[in-house]
């Protein structure tokens, strides 16, 4: 008895942060301790057991025990975009945002080298504006807006 999942990833070596759909549906992002973004494409999910990401974005994850860990905020505006906080500072601090469809997935930087001297651990896009919100534990927002990407 009970369910079962449709499909199950287990190419993890270290813990996974979070597993979120796009909200187009298309896309399953996931952010893991082994400094991996793995993006796995939803209409073959249901076609196998298996799980195996369409594509495999290296980026550092360890946030340490004081920040709070990396998550993938989707842009609910499509196309299928994402943004992530990052560890590396230079030559800033930066929120880098990803496309999931794309040989060259990191699309856009958002930065600010007077303001952000920080690490962004989580950020949202607006519903409806063209606006990004990045927080960090030293109790700051910052907001970019109309970005470009």
């Amino acid at each position: 008895g009970g369910n079962k999942p449709v499909a199950t990833a287990a190419m993890f070596s270290r813990s996974v942060n979070c597993a979120y759909y796009s909200p187009s549906g298309s896309w399953v992002a996931s952010v893991s301790q082994d400094n991996r973004i793995c993006l796995f494409s939803s209409p073959h999910l249901a076609s196998t057991a298996s799980m195996k990401p369409e594509s495999t974005i290296k980026h550092d994850n360890h946030t340490g025990r004081w920040l709070t860990k990396f998550h993938a905020s989707w842009d609910p505006r499509g196309p299928d975009t994402f943004a992530m906080g990052c560890m590396m500072k230079d030559p800033y601090r930066r929120i880098e945002v990803f496309a999931a469809d794309t040989p060259n997935p990191l699309i856009a930087t958002l930065h600010s080298e007077e303001y952000m001297n920080s690490i962004q651990s989580l950020n949202v896009f607006h519903d409806t504006l063209n606006v990004v919100a990045g927080v960090n534990s030293s109790g700051r927002v910052h907001l970019y807006c109309d970005v470009h990407m």
